[in-house]
C-alpha cells in the first residue's frame, strides 16, 4: 500500500498518511496494533463525538492518533496527539506498506480514487 510519509528535519518519518479507499479503519487498527512498541489501540465509534479521530493508541509510550481530517477525507493521518517529542513511525509505515487488499477491495478502491491505471494494468 502506498504511504506518504511526514518527516522531520532529520528525514524521519514523525506521521504518515494511507488512503482510505483500501482499506476499513478497523483493518488499519489492526494493522497498526501488530506493531512493536504499539499499546493500548482504540477504534473511536461511529458518531461518538470525537470529531475527527477515527481511533487512538500509544506508541512507544507517547499518544497518537488516527484521524480523517474534516471527516470526509481520502486519506488518513496518523501522527503524534502532542507537538513533541517527535517518533520515528519508520516501523508503522513499513507495516502499512506491505498490506495488500484483496482484489476486490483493490478494484473498488481504484475507482474510488480515479486510478485508471491500476485498473488497466490488471
Amino acid at each position: 500500500m502506498k504511504t506518504y510519509p511526514i518527516n522531520d528535519d532529520a528525514g524521519r518519518p514523525f506521521a504518515v498518511e494511507v488512503e482510505v479507499a483500501y482499506r476499513g479503519i478497523r483493518s488499519f487498527a489492526q494493522t497498526i496494533a501488530s506493531v512493536e512498541g504499539v499499546t493500548d489501540m482504540s477504534v473511536c465509534k461511529l458518531f461518538s463525538g470525537s470529531g475527527d479521530v477515527r481511533a487512538k493508541f500509544r506508541f512507544q509510550g507517547d499518544e497518537f492518533a488516527v484521524i480523517e481530517p474534516f471527516g470526509d477525507n481520502s486519506r488518513y493521518w496518523i501522527g503524534p496527539v502532542a507537538q513533541t517529542p517527535q517518533r520515528d513511525l519508520s516501523p508503522i509505515e513499513s507495516q502499512l506498506k506491505v498490506f495488500r487488499p484483496s482484489l476486490l477491495r483493490r478494484v473498488v478502491g481504484d475507482l474510488v480514487t480515479l486510478n485508471f491505471r491500476a485498473l488497466v494494468g490488471r
